[in-house]
């Protein structure tokens, strides 16, 4: 009897062991249905644009998208090129003397100047921790501001555009000339990665 039982249990052990190979993938043959690998998203940063600045924008959006907010990374950046040009406003502009290139005015402050209530409105309301200061952070509240306040889009009109950013609702800013470069940079910046 005792042989039969060691069988027994060697059967065990191969269907384990099969199974388990098949639920990983490890033996080629043995799993019946194809496993489907996940396409990786395309990363494509437009030419021009400053490195550093497009993936602290991708982080913010990506984990923006993980709280189920879309966001575009080309209108981040292009909000960030019209409202702090080519600076890096992260932490080591906190300290500096204001007004200055990231920070227009004492509150309002960061890589998308925004307004202190402002930001700490939007990150309060998905919970996230951290430094206006912090480009990442500041990237992905800028998406939760946009998505549920701002209502800005390059998908809009130039005219829906204007509108949105500069007199309805929550504005970004009140000046047309601003919101208007950056609708044609978002478009400029979207068109090329179309190419």
């Amino acid at each position: 009897m005792e042989p039969k039982k060691e069988s027994g249990a060697l059967l065990l052990v191969v269907i384990v062991l099969v199974f388990g190979m098949m639920s990983t993938g490890e033996s080629e043959g043995l799993n019946p249905s194809p496993q489907s690998t996940p396409t990786p998203t395309p990363y494509f940063i437009p030419s021009g644009v400053i490195e550093d600045v497009w993936n602290d924008i991708m982080i913010g959006v990506q984990a923006a998208r993980g709280n189920g907010v879309e966001c575009d990374p080309v209108l981040l950046y292009a909000i960030k090129v019209v409202e702090t040009g080519e600076n890096y406003c992260d932490e080591a502009w906190e300290e500096v003397e204001r007004p200055n290139a990231c920070a227009s005015q004492e509150d309002v402050l960061g890589m998308y100047q925004f307004l202190n209530e402002t930001f700490q409105r939007n990150a309060e309301r998905y919970n996230v921790q951290g430094s206006v200061w912090d480009p990442k952070i500041s990237s992905e509240v800028a998406c939760y501001f946009i998505h549920d306040e701002a209502h800005i889009s390059l998908t809009q009109t130039q005219e829906e555009f204007l509108e949105e950013f500069a007199h309805k609702g929550y504005i970004w800013n009140k000046y047309e000339q601003e919101a208007l470069q950056i609708y044609e940079i978002g478009i400029y910046l979207t068109n090329q990665l179309k190419e």
